[in-house]
């Protein structure tokens, strides 16, 4: 199995799942910036890397549960 494999509502399911832990992963990094933690922080940089990596996940899901996006052509 692969991405191709899911089927849009498959796609949209996990999407459900993905969103609120990607939204949570963004509120705690704005709160990092607000209370300055520093560019360089250990914590402050997974943060960040678990929010990109989240958010990738998340567009990815996402085009795959539209008619016709993210999906190879036939």
């Amino acid at each position: 199995m692969d991405s191709e494999s899911l089927t849009k509502e498959q796609a949209a399911t996990l999407l459900k799942v993905v969103g609120p832990a990607k939204g949570f992963l963004h509120r705690l990094r704005e709160r990092m910036v607000k209370t300055h933690f520093p560019p360089d922080d250990r914590l402050f940089h997974s943060v960040c890397k678990a929010h990109d990596a989240m958010h990738d996940l998340w567009v990815r899901l996402h085009y795959l549960s539209c008619d016709g996006a993210g999906r190879k052509k036939e």
